[in-house]
């Protein structure tokens, strides 16, 4: 009995040991998720997980506050790709404005309003009117869940 209880001791002095040698990995595994997500060049950008439906008729607005336009809804790309979202931009009272798609990681979620970023104005003047006369395009349901990067 008193030698099965030394070689016990023995074995748990040793495991004991071999644990406190192990170091602890300095960060989670690549393939564990941690509520942040890779955007472009290893930049981390929180995600906010909403419906269609919540996003649309958000304001637009720019990096200095000022209102773009309204957010009419989201498409993605026929191959399942890309998703956009569709603004109207420009005219009055409707007359002579005009649709662009807008793809997602380019926009930010701030509260109750979303942000246009890595664009300018310019830039999104010089966009093509959005037109889905080649279904190159396909409407997202508004109930559907979409993940929006969010400040």
């Amino acid at each position: 009995m008193k030698a099965t209880a030394l070689v016990l001791a023995a074995g748990l002095a040793v495991a004991t040991a071999a644990a406190a040698q192990t170091p602890a990995p300095a960060s989670p595994p690549a393939d564990i998720t941690t509520g942040t997500v890779t955007a472009g060049a290893g930049a981390a950008a929180n995600l906010r997980q909403m419906t269609i439906d919540t996003l649309t008729d958000m304001d637009l607005v720019g990096l200095d506050g000022k209102e773009i336009g309204e957010i009419e809804g989201v498409v993605e790309s026929a191959n399942g790709g890309a998703r956009f979202a569709l603004v109207e931009r420009g005219g009055v009272l409707g007359f002579g404005a005009k649709t662009i798609a807008i793809p997602l990681e380019n926009l930010v979620v701030q509260g109750d309003r979303v942000m246009l970023r890595n664009m300018d104005l310019a830039a999104l003047d010089a966009m093509p009117t959005y037109k889905n006369e080649n279904k190159a395009y396909r409407e997202l349901d508004d109930e559907q869940q979409i993940n929006v990067p969010q400040q």
